[in-house]
């Protein structure tokens, strides 16, 4: 029996709770998850070549997040044959900080990542059980050095769909 092109298959997170298996939230911005890939998948993963994923990911408004802020990237710890082994994770998307509704007065923003509309990126796709980690890098992603530089630190909350596309 032939497979179809493509199978596509979609997740949802959040940062405080639910499934699949939250592991760590303690920093918002760098959450753990615990996932069975091969029953995510009906392990119809194995029946395909290739996997992309794309992501739209969107915080809490926050009064601590200014829209002046930039730099910012989506990461996921996937496995690509397209990226640096230097560094652990796969950039999903660029991170908009955009401006929210004022609260008396008070400017507040919030964090997104839309990549729904574009081609995705390839991964390979993950298998078995692991441990997933989402996180929110500042400018300095990717660099050796001081974490501090690199690693975003925040308090809010944020929900994210992934979209993953199996195909040949």
């Amino acid at each position: 029996m032939n497979q179809p092109n493509s199978k596509v298959f979609q997740m949802f997170l959040n940062s405080l709770t639910g499934f699949p298996s939250l592991v760590d939230n303690t920093n918002t911005s760098n959450c753990y998850f615990r996932i069975d890939w091969d029953s995510f998948f009906n392990r119809e993963q194995y029946n395909y070549k290739y996997c992309r994923v794309r992501v739209k990911y969107i915080t809490n408004s926050a009064t601590t997040i200014t829209y002046q802020q930039t730099g910012f990237v989506l990461v996921g710890n996937f496995a690509s044959p397209y990226t640096s082994k230097l560094v652990p994770n796969v950039i999903l998307g660029l991170v908009n900080v955009l401006e929210g509704a004022n609260n008396g007065g008070t400017a507040r923003g919030y964090l997104e990542v839309d990549t729904t509309t574009e081609l995705g990126v390839q991964i390979q796709a993950p298998q078995g059980q692991q441990t997933f980690n989402l996180a929110v890098w500042r400018d300095g992603y990717g660099s050796t050095g001081n974490g501090a530089y690199a690693q975003f630190t925040t308090t809010y909350h944020w929900t994210a769909i992934l979209q993953f596309e199996l195909y040949n």
